[in-house]
């Protein structure tokens, strides 16, 4: 836990502590708002639908509060209609938040303007050090007849997305090993025939005997590349290794040590750094 999830974690429970649990719940939960300075009470929450004067304002302010943890800053996106506006957005940290300035009239294309005949959507989002993230909506119109912004008064049907959303899960890679794998043996060599899929992409597959790595395989503008001691394999050293960042398909011998049970391993790692491993073992007999 980071000192911010901390901090902010404490302050919830001393307002929970004074104001029951009613406090705790009110506090605890993430808000994105909407404010249009130099209105005062022109404050809006996530989700609103907001009516603007057609002047009076230079800039727009996206406010996140109660994060669970300290927000990148280079995280921070705002969209207008679509629009990327990280030219004209300005990001000041808060404690477990922040404010991101939104320059409204830093250039003249109408791109990058609140539509003045229907309703423009801005959109934020922003990720916090542990992945989560937050995101608001915003649906905006002009109306030469308001003097100051408030709440449209429509009955349009708007998607409440959550404000808060999980980091993403990812699943390690699956390795399947195909070949017959028997318990016992005389052979000093048997072909290790396996497939590894990761949906992700591969990094990199290692095949290790009795814990010794034997040979590497390294994702490389997503074409296998075998090493063996850290050199490239030749062309003509036994084996077969096909495939891409998706699936790799190997069959390669490997050598077994004499008169002793032999574990032989396959580890697999995908772009994110997500690790499996798995093993048969075999026991090699005497002749």
């Amino acid at each position: 836990m980071s000192a911010v999830q901390l901090w902010w974690r404490t302050l919830a429970l001393l307002a929970f502590l004074a104001g029951g649990f009613g406090g705790l719940d009110a506090e605890a939960e993430p808000r994105v708002s909407l404010k249009i300075p130099p209105f005062e009470s022109a404050l809006f929450p996530n989700f609103s639908s907001v009516v603007l004067p057609p002047d009076g304002y230079d800039t727009l302010e996206v406010l996140l509060e109660g994060a669970l943890g300290e927000i990148q800053t280079s995280s921070v996106r705002v969209t207008l209609n679509g629009m990327p506006m990280t030219p004209f957005v300005s990001v000041n940290p808060m404690p477990a938040g922040m404010r991101a300035i939104v320059k409204l009239k830093a250039s003249m294309s109408p791109d990058y303007a609140i539509k003045r005949g229907g309703e423009s959507i801005l959109a934020f989002t922003a990720i916090d050090m542990a992945g989560t993230s937050y995101r608001g909506h915003f649906y905006l119109s002009v109306d030469p007849n308001k003097a100051q912004p408030e709440a449209a008064r429509t009955t349009a049907l708007r998607v409440r997305e959550s404000t808060v959303v999980a980091p993403p899960q990812h699943r390690p890679p699956t390795i399947a090993i195909k070949s017959e794998w028997p318990a016992r043996t005389t052979e000093e060599r048997l072909s290790l025939e396996a497939e590894v899929v990761d949906e992700e992409g591969l990094r990199r597959i290692v095949i290790e005997v009795n814990g010794r790595d034997v040979e590497e395989v390294v994702l490389q503008n997503e074409r296998p590349v075998r090493y063996q001691g850290g050199r490239i394999v030749r062309a003509t050293t036994p084996g077969e290794v096909s495939g891409n960042g998706s699936g790799v398909r190997l069959v390669v011998p490997v050598r077994l040590a004499r008169n002793r049970i032999n574990v032989v391993a396959i580890r697999a790692e995908n772009v994110f750094g997500i690790t499996v491993r798995v093993d048969r073992t075999v026991e090699l007999l005497r002749e």
